[in-house]
């Protein structure tokens, strides 16, 4: 599994560094306030984002459930997937889990826009 650094998209622009996506999957450092971009010139894929925890019981909203993120990028095309939350898609040391159904022709990677702060 390999690790994805977060690119960091300012006023000035910036043109993303994409990475061949992995075989075995995928992971970043998540704060919650990232998205996963795909590039795809294969075969129709599916990217999919583990849920750590999948189950809640919050007295004020009851039960819920909490499913995999997934996203189907057809060939030739550009995806956005996220931002996700870490209470609920971080494992026990701050990763986000990304695995993919094909690798041939994709690529990736982990953006966010830098915060311009007040005037």
């Amino acid at each position: 599994m390999a690790t994805l650094t977060t690119q960091e998209i300012s006023e000035s622009g910036k043109v993303l560094t994409m990475t061949a996506a992995a075989e075995t999957g995928d992971k970043y450092l998540n704060e919650g306030n990232q998205i996963i971009v795909v590039k795809n010139t294969g075969e129709s894929m599916t990217i999919t984002v583990t849920a750590q925890v999948t189950a809640l019981d919050y007295a004020p909203w009851g039960k819920s459930t909490k499913s995999n993120a997934t996203l189907v990028v057809a060939s030739n095309k550009e995806g956005f997937i996220g931002p996700f939350p870490p209470a609920a898609y971080n494992d026990a040391d701050g990763y986000v889990q990304i695995t993919y159904s094909a690798i041939d022709g994709v690529t990736v990677a982990v953006a966010r826009l830098k915060s311009t702060g007040t005037l």
